[in-house]
Formats: structure tokens, sequence, C-alpha cells
């Protein structure tokens, strides 16, 4: 894929899986990825689709702060540091 069209392939699967995303709640980014592969290849999709979800989840994370229950948030991290310790002590043990 090269110039204008190019981007308007990614552009039209960038909407559609949007679209799929916010109608179903997930998946956007199972579309996008092929999208992104056939564009740039597998070394630059994953890194920029990643940083794509980063921005998007971000943004509705800032978008609806004032409906956080941070509570709830403290809990996740929680969880979240014990399995990242967790999994660090098994990659050194195993790797």
């Amino acid at each position: 894929m090269a110039g204008i069209p190019h981007w308007a392939v990614l552009a039209f699967a960038a909407l559609v899986a949007s679209t799929i995303a916010g109608v179903t709640g997930f998946g956007g980014a199972a579309v996008l990825l092929p999208a992104l592969v056939a564009a740039f290849g597998m070394r630059e999709a994953i890194p920029i689709l990643t940083v794509a979800q980063l921005i998007g989840n971000g943004s509705r994370v800032w978008f609806n702060r004032r409906e956080l229950d941070w509570r709830v948030v403290g809990w996740f991290a929680l969880g979240v540091c014990q399995w990242r310790y967790s999994a660090e002590l098994c990659s050194q043990t195993h790797g």
C-alpha cells in the first residue's frame, strides 16, 4: 500500500474497528491489526496498535474521571502489582 489510497484504507479500517468496538465494547484491535500489518508489517504494526490502544483507553479514563470509583481502581492496581511480581519471579526461575 502506498500513497493516499494507503491512508484511506487505514482510515476506513479504523472507522470500522472503532464502530465495532463502540457497539460491542471490544474487538477494535482485532479488526484494526490486519490492516496495520498489511500496511506496515508485523514489527511496526504491534507498537502502532499498542500506542493507539493506550491513547484510546487513556482518553476514556480522562473523559470519565469524575465517574471513577477510586477504591475499585486501587483494588485492581493491587492485583496488577501482585501478578506482575509473580510473573517476574516465574521468568527468573524458568527463563
